[in-house]
């Protein structure tokens, strides 16, 4: 007879891809381009690669990560499979940015998607991250990996807020206050569960 609830531990999560040469405990600081939005309907939170930049910036520095944020135009004609498969001389070759460890991040959604009853109607906020980390100094793709986030809301409890996204809000800055920053949130934590994992 059970006697108590005995806790069970998730395992870590296993990164898409990482190199044997990857040691993240050695990245004190690493260099992020502004985010890139690979959504094809933008129209929800057309800010969604501004401010995913912004917070992710903020995660890394909780997690004692210096990461100046650069932006190249270049970067936006390509896709993540592009960035996945980039050549060393490419990466190396990398403008603007003089961090040996650099980091690009997609917005692959941004969405809310909402449902209607007889009774009231639910919202779903979904939020989808892809991620890639360089080495310049060698031109090596070291980690790769994506973080998904949802967030739901019964009867449109959300109503009165702006729809055209976090910016919007007027106390956007206060991260966690909006459902599609609770989203992002998420998203980012599980996207560098895999980079970054939890000290026991």
């Amino acid at each position: 007879m059970l006697s108590g609830c005995v806790g069970v531990q998730r395992p870590p999560k296993i990164a898409a891809f990482a190199s044997n040469a990857l040691d993240s405990s050695q990245i004190k600081s690493v260099g992020i381009y502004k985010a890139l939005d690979f959504r094809v309907e933008k129209n929800f939170s057309p800010d969604a690669a501004e401010i995913t930049t912004e917070y992710i910036a903020r995660y890394l520095k909780k997690n004692k990560i210096k990461s100046p944020v650069y932006e190249e135009p270049m970067l936006a004609q390509l896709t993540f499979a592009d960035l996945s498969a980039c050549p060393p001389d490419w990466i190396k070759s990398l403008p603007q940015n003089n961090e040996r460890w650099i980091l690009i991040v997609g917005v692959d959604d941004f969405s809310k998607v909402k449902k209607r009853f007889l009774t009231g109607s639910d919202s779903t906020y979904r939020v989808s991250l892809a991620c890639v980390l360089y080495d310049k100094q060698t031109g090596e793709k070291l980690w790769m990996d994506y973080g998904f986030g949802l967030e739901f809301s019964h009867n449109d409890l959300d109503v009165g807020q702006p729809s055209e996204g976090i910016i919007g809000h007027p106390i956007a800055k206060l991260f966690g206050d909006t459902k599609e920053e609770k989203a992002l949130r998420e998203a980012v934590v599980n996207l560098f569960e895999s980079l970054l994992p939890k000290k026991n």
